[in-house]
C-alpha cells in the first residue's frame, strides 16, 4: 500500500466514524434523563452508565491510536460536563470531533499503515513481524 492509498483510507474511515457519531449522540441525547437510572437486569450496566461508557470510549480508541498503544487502566471517572443525556452527546461531539481531526492530521498514520509499524515507531521496521514477500 502506498501513501496515497493509506490517506485515502484514513479519510473513508474516519468520515465514517464521523458520520456514525451523528446517529450515536442521537441515541445518546434521547436517553430519558428521568429513568437514566433503568437497568433490565440488576446485573446490567443502566442506560446511563451505558451512554457514558459508549461516549467516552470512542475517544478512548481514538486517543489509542494517536497514543500509539492501547492499555485499558478501567473505567474512567465520568467527565464533570456529563450531567444529563444531552451534556453527554455535547461532550461526544466536541471530544470525537477533535480527535478525527487530530487522526487525519497526523503525519504518522500512512506511514504506519504503509510500513507496518506502529504510529510510536514512526516507520522504523518492527522486527518481529517480518515483511511479506507475496
Amino acid at each position: 500500500m502506498n501513501a496515497e492509498q493509506a490517506t485515502a483510507i484514513v479519510q473513508l474511515l474516519t468520515g465514517t466514524i464521523e458520520s456514525e457519531g451523528t446517529a450515536t449522540r442521537k441515541v445518546l441525547a434521547a436517553v430519558p434523563n428521568g429513568n437514566r437510572d433503568f437497568k433490565p437486569d440488576p446485573k446490567s450496566r443502566s442506560a446511563w452508565e451505558l451512554a457514558v461508557h459508549l461516549a467516552i470510549s470512542e475517544v478512548w480508541f481514538a486517543d489509542s491510536i494517536l497514543q500509539g498503544k492501547f492499555e485499558w487502566t478501567g473505567e474512567p471517572p465520568t467527565p464533570p460536563e456529563m450531567s444529563d443525556p444531552a451534556a453527554v452527546a455535547k461532550w461526544h461531539q466536541t471530544h470525537l470531533t477533535d480527535r478525527l481531526a487530530r487522526l487525519r492530521a497526523m503525519p504518522t498514520i500512512t506511514r504506519f499503515i504503509t510500513a507496518g509499524s506502529s504510529p510510536r515507531t514512526c516507520g522504523r521496521r518492527d522486527r518481529r513481524y517480518p515483511r511479506s514477500t507475496g
